[in-house]
């Protein structure tokens, strides 16, 4: 399964976006936010979800089942 950063990257870049179009879009100051995602500093709030999967025309499953698979990592590593 792609890692998440990976996926939000490629989704990006396939949709022909800039990291600053994106975070304009989706209501950020700076492209800063979207570089922490792709980089796997941090991860997209939930809320923005939805937003991500009409900008980058994503399979809202798709998102879901890697989203989910990403949170599964976290948690087998602190527990």
């Amino acid at each position: 399964m792609k890692a998440l950063r990976v996926y939000l990257r490629k989704a990006r870049t396939r949709q022909g976006l800039l990291q600053k179009e994106v975070a304009k879009r989706l209501g950020y100051s700076s492209p800063q936010f979207i570089s922490n995602w792709e980089r796997g500093v941090s991860e997209p709030p939930l809320e923005k979800l939805k937003d991500l999967i009409k900008l980058y025309s994503l399979s809202e499953k798709e998102l879901k089942s890697i989203f989910l698979k990403n949170y599964e990592k976290k948690l087998k590593k602190h527990l």
